[in-house]
């Protein structure tokens, strides 16, 4: 067992950089409501911090725009009213032909030569940039990014989280700088690092069934909004990006819906990659033109929470070019809606081990996501005897399955689909 489940960490480590949560009773209040709307935000509400700092002088990069010309992209649907929407995409500026969907060499121009005049133009040659610029992994490897940018660190949170701390953030960084259109504002979210895997699986730590939100990815992003809140009221008119990847990625899709809301969209621009889902009901009706999310259909992520739960993303889906792969873990984690097909009964159903149906001495669905992220998270103090569970009972294939993972070496392609790398080449075909 013990080999197996090292087996297990192994291939999951590299599969999700995403996904996984599950909040205690000890666990801080946030856990136990549903999220506010913007207006009802308070730094005591949402636990914002104010540690960490690390403040920098400003500096500045080069001031020109360059001249765009544009080319429709389709891309998923958000709306429920119509089939498909169009977005528009930039690739400028080029050393090739203008007309064309071909990313040229993204190092010749600044991330503000970059930016369209219109934040609902996606840009694949910023996208690019942006993908980089989020996924250095550490504060120190994320700061340099930055600066490499030509951005001046403002400060940094969340990176130095305990491993067993199941809060509800996320580690993030924001720079500064500014052209002759004025102060421009940088904001990267990591993805999952330590006990963030339990958080990934509780996306609805108030178990209603009616939330609007995955509630803790809300949470992060209300925590990053309130933070930069301040300094965005006292800047009129800065243009803000923001990117991330993976929990990084839900994080940073839902920050976009909170400055949306409370600046407007014109001068936001969102950059998501390997997007968990993040809105559901009214919530996810709602246009953001400017949140653009690059999806790879075979990434188990992107699955994530559920749809069968009702969960969608905020804004544009950019599908990225792939062949469509049948993933073993993402149709366990579905057979597991039809045992709990809505949120209550994924954190209340009590399944029992040793036979089929409820009860009271038995294990959840979210307990079993739970069994999972003390596997990704290294926290074996915390990890269920799985053994246990019969093959009568209704979590038996799901249990079996994660069992049986470290002889299924295609899975370790499935985990190639969620990393970073991937994501560029597949951006890079897309712009062929």
């Amino acid at each position: 067992m013990k080999y197996k489940i090292i087996s297990i960490i192994i291939v999951l480590s590299v599969l999700f950089t995403a996904f996984c949560s599950c909040a205690k009773e000890e666990q801080t209040t946030d856990t136990d409501r549903a999220p506010q709307t913007v207006d009802e935000l308070t730094e005591e509400e949402t636990g914002a911090q104010t540690d960490g700092n690390t403040e920098t002088d400003e500096e500045t990069v080069p001031e020109t725009e360059p001249e765009t010309e544009t080319d429709p992209v389709t891309t998923a649907n958000t709306d429920a009213s119509t089939d498909e929407e169009t977005v528009t995409v930039t690739n400028e500026p080029s050393t090739g032909d203008a007309t064309s969907n071909t990313v040229d060499n993204p190092s010749d121009a600044s991330i503000p030569e970059l930016l369209p005049s219109d934040s609902a133009i996606m840009s694949l040659t910023l996208a690019e940039r942006l993908l980089s610029m989020c996924t250095g992994g550490s504060q120190a490897a994320n700061e340099t990014l930055m600066k490499n940018e030509g951005f001046t660190v403002l400060f940094s949170r969340h990176y130095d989280k305990a491993a067993k701390d199941r809060s509800h953030n996320s580690a993030f960084t924001v720079g500064k700088t500014e052209d002759e259109k004025g102060v421009i504002y940088a904001i990267t979210v990591r993805g999952t690092s330590g006990g963030e895997w339990y958080s990934n699986f509780d996306f609805a730590p108030s178990h209603l069934d009616d939330t609007q939100y995955a509630e803790n990815f809300m949470f992060a992003a209300q925590d990053v909004y309130l933070s930069v809140k301040d300094m965005l009221d006292d800047e009129k008119n800065a243009r803000v990006i923001v990117c991330g990847h993976s929990r990084g990625a839900s994080t940073a899709n839902l920050l976009g819906v909170l400055l949306d809301e409370a600046y407007g969209a014109e001068n936001v621009y969102v950059y998501t990659y390997a997007t968990p889902m993040t809105v559901r009901g009214e919530a996810a009706d709602k246009e953001y033109k400017n949140i653009f999310n690059f999806i790879n259909g075979n990434d188990i992520v992107t699955h994530l929470p559920m749809e069968e739960h009702g969960f969608k993303r905020a804004g544009n889906d950019i599908d990225l070019p792939v062949t469509p792969a049948n993933s073993a873990l993402l149709n366990g984690l579905r057979a597991l809606t039809e045992i709990a097909p809505t949120i209550s009964s994924y954190y209340n159903d009590k399944h029992a081990l040793d036979r089929a149906g409820l009860s009271d001495d038995g294990m959840s669905v979210y307990d079993l996501m739970c069994a999972l992220a003390s596997l990704l998270s290294g926290d074996y103090a915390s990890l269920p005897d799985l053994t246990a569970v019969s093959p009568e009972s209704d979590l038996f294939p799901t249990a079996s399955m994660l069992s049986s993972l470290s002889s299924d070496a295609s899975l370790l392609l499935v985990g190639a689909e969620h990393m970073p790398a991937r994501y560029l080449a597949l951006m890079r075909k897309l712009a062929e």
